[in-house]
């Protein structure tokens, strides 16, 4: 009994020190590192095991890295993220991990430099004031599939060009909230528990040219929703809960292209509901339960090539006024071949 209490703890001891030198500094130690280093500046640490970034500082040839790939691993704390030494990195991926607190970011040296930042799925709630202020090249960060209910700390982006937070728990977006991204190009918050659109009373997104809201649970798209928007080129408001479109809630939207809104509970096309969208190419409509067309409902859309009418409640006898109609001129493709019965 003596002798298996002995051989226990001494499997326990190894256990213990195996778990504390499961970090970046281990890698070195060991010589693995070596084979770590791929031919176009990637470091690659993804798949290590790693429950620390001790050492990370130590990485030899750390001048030539330009992307640290530190995903699927098991992090839960940013301490010894220290980046100084790597005067060339634009690319941090920490995506897969466990990271909730991320408060360390803000004091970590060498972030300057990064364009790309991901931080994808993950446990991350809250995002602490500030805590981007040191990362004025930031282009691109991914917050996906984490546990963010708002966005509105991320002062200090002022370059940032894509933002993306699908798959967490958003409930409103405030609009307003992206001014401090002048340079925004792509905002994705699909997937999310959206229930209220909140336009922007001051100031223009004049860089936004993609909106994902697919996926969340909006009912109405409000008056001038996205009138602040002008460069928009594809709106995603597809698979939701809407019944009502607002009157001029697709006002100054007169670059728009591409619009999906099929999959939601759509009665009713108003009446000039689409007057602003001359350039409008594509517009899907279609798993609705759209009923009533008010006449000029499709007034704007004079370079429509595709509509989809499809699985709505539309009965034959209804005057769609599109096919070959002079007031869409340019239609090519005209799907409403299937309709609810």
């Amino acid at each position: 009994m003596r002798a298996i209490l002995r051989a226990l703890f001494f499997f326990i001891l190894l256990s213990t020190h195996a778990f504390a030198d499961n970090n970046v500094q281990s890698l070195i130690d060991s010589g693995a590192i070596r084979d770590c280093f791929l031919g176009d500046g990637t470091l690659q640490l993804a798949y290590k095991g790693l429950q620390s970034l001790e050492g990370l500082e130590n990485t030899p040839q750390a001048q030539t890295i330009t992307l640290i790939d530190l995903s699927h691993n098991q992090i839960s704390s940013l301490k010894g993220c220290i980046l100084k030494n790597f005067p060339k990195l634009t690319q941090l991926w920490l995506n897969n991990n466990n990271l909730e607190d991320i408060s360390g970011l803000g004091g970590v040296d060498g972030v300057q430099k990064l364009v790309v930042l991901n931080l994808a799925h993950n446990r991350i709630k809250h995002v602490p004031h500030g805590i981007f202020k040191n990362f004025g090249n930031l282009e691109i960060i991914f917050f996906n599939n984490n546990q963010l209910s708002s966005f509105a700390c991320l002062g200090g982006l002022t370059n940032l060009r894509e933002l993306h937070c699908a798959y967490n728990k958003l409930n409103i977006l405030d609009l307003q909230h992206c001014a401090q991204f002048p340079m925004l190009y792509i905002l994705n918050v699909g997937f999310n528990r959206i229930t209220l659109i909140k336009p922007m009373k001051y100031g223009c997104l004049d860089n936004l040219e993609m909106l994902f809201l697919n996926n969340n649970i909006i009912s109405e798209v409000p008056s001038c929703a996205f009138a602040r928007c002008p460069c928009l080129l594809a709106l995603y408001l597809h698979n939701n809960a809407i019944r009502q479109l607002q009157p001029n809630c697709f006002a100054g939207l007169g670059n728009l292209r591409l619009m999906y809104l099929y999959n939601n509970a759509i009665t009713k096309l108003p009446a000039n509901i689409f007057s602003d969208l001359c350039c409008m190419h594509l517009l899907y409509l279609r798993n609705n339960v759209i009923q009533v067309l008010e006449k000029g409902w499709n007034k704007g859309l004079d370079s429509l090539q595709v509509l989809d009418f499809s699985y709505n409640n539309l009965s034959d006898s209804v005057d769609v006024e599109a096919k070959g109609s002079a007031s869409i001129k340019n239609l090519k493709y005209f799907l409403r071949t299937s309709s609810r019965t």
